[in-house]
């Protein structure tokens, strides 16, 4: 758990990633995911998940016990993710695409292939995906992507939060900040990176190449 006055992981969970906060609950002892929870009383995950990455949310709901997969939700105020689904990049943002059917929340959906935000938005909180699309430049918000193959930031931003997870890739060169990366066997910062993700398997420059010119 990262953040204040999480939830602890359900009692079988394996975690060994605990509390980074304040006043956050210990997990219980016999846990088998790694990442717990990063937000403020962010639920739990349901029994029978698999997965290590948890939710990253300030009040998230959790998925549904059928998905097998690891990223999870991040985001604030999400709704549960319909049961359909057979991935784990859920909700993040404001002023998001619309949730499923019934929901009264204005926080878009995050899986893979996920669209940008729209047009006029003055939202900084972007995709969380895979293959997410990368912020407008003219952006100078620090919450970027936390996915797995996910765009850069792009070269124009002074932000700071960057990489939650295992084996991230680093902040670009030349960035002021403090907040670096959070996780277990976290890659140093080489020279000449300029990736802001969470996860593992990440594109190298051919994004900067390719995508954002």
């Amino acid at each position: 758990m990262i953040g204040a006055h999480c939830s602890p992981d359900p009692p079988w969970t394996d975690t060994a990633y605990t509390t980074i906060g304040a006043n956050c609950n210990p997990d219980p002892a016999g846990t088998d995911t790694t990442y717990t929870t990063i937000g403020t009383h962010c639920n739990p995950d349901p029994p029978r998940t698999d997965t290590t990455y948890r939710m990253i949310c300030a009040h998230c709901n959790y998925d549904p016990p059928e998905t097998s997969t690891a990223y999870r939700m991040i985001c604030a105020h999400c709704n549960l993710d319909p049961r359909e689904t057979g991935t784990a990049y859920r909700m993040i943002g404001a002023h998001c695409n619309p949730d499923p059917p019934g929901t009264d929340i204005a926080y878009r959906m995050i899986g893979t292939h996920c669209n940008p935000d729209p047009p006029g938005t003055d939202t900084t909180y972007r995709t969380i995906c895979a293959h997410c699309n990368s912020d407008p430049p003219e952006t100078s918000t620090a919450y970027r992507m936390i996915c797995a193959h996910c765009n850069p930031d792009p070269r124009e931003t002074g932000t700071a939060y960057r990489m939650i997870g295992a084996h991230c890739n680093p902040d670009p060169p030349g960035t002021d900040i403090a907040y670096r990366m959070i996780g277990v066997h976290c890659n140093p910062e080489p020279i000449g990176t300029a990736f802001t993700t969470i996860g593992a398997h990440f594109l190298t420059h051919y994004f900067w190449e390719t995508v954002l010119p």
